[in-house]
């Protein structure tokens, strides 16, 4: 009996088909604003993620003359994201259930609407600690790009108890250009 070939999807699989792509960079931009913001992602463990079914793969499409590996420009923030659970210890083993989950949570964050359907299943137990560092640092930069001073997060636990989280920033995105002006 053969053995069954494992899918490999892209962000566009994860993506309703009626869904206009949004802004792309390739890998190599994504990998640079990783290393701008510190995050402390490597090229290995953005693929090892990929292949593990964590996050989807890029899709390839020709860019610049040549096929390039491209990703969604609101990507980072899903991959620093990733990067402070495991910071905060939880395994991959916890994290990949979630992964389309947050996928779909980052895709309305920065802008896609569609219907999903998806569930969440927290890694994280009761109770709940504070928010992650990662958590806060991808709302506030959302905050900050959407001109925009505080928002309130919603985490639900394994037991279904809800968490509120409020996040501002104290400079909105406006500001910061007439400050560098």
């Amino acid at each position: 009996m053969a053995e069954k070939k494992a899918v490999r999807e892209t962000w566009r699989d994860w993506l309703p088909k009626d869904v206009a792509d949004p802004p792309l960079v390739t890998r190599a931009e994504l990998i640079r604003d990783l290393d701008e913001r510190r995050a402390d992602v490597a090229e290995r463990t953005l693929r090892t993620w990929e292949n593990l079914g964590i996050v989807p793969r890029p899709v390839r499409r020709m860019h610049a003359g040549t096929v390039q590996a491209l990703y969604p420009d609101w990507f980072v923030h899903l991959v620093i994201f990733i990067r402070g659970l495991r910071a905060q210890n939880h395994s991959l083993q916890q994290i990949r259930p979630n992964g389309r989950a947050l996928f779909h949570d980052f895709a309305h964050l920065y802008g896609l609407s569609y219907p999903i359907d998806v569930a969440w299943s927290t890694p994280i137990e009761e109770p709940q600690p504070p928010p992650s560092r990662a958590l806060i640092e991808a709302t506030q930069a959302f905050l900050i790009e959407h001109g925009l001073t505080v928002a309130n997060i919603e985490v639900r636990g394994a037991s279904g108890q809800r968490y509120m989280y409020s996040v501002g920033v104290e400079t909105t995105k406006d500001q910061l250009a007439d400050q560098s002006s």
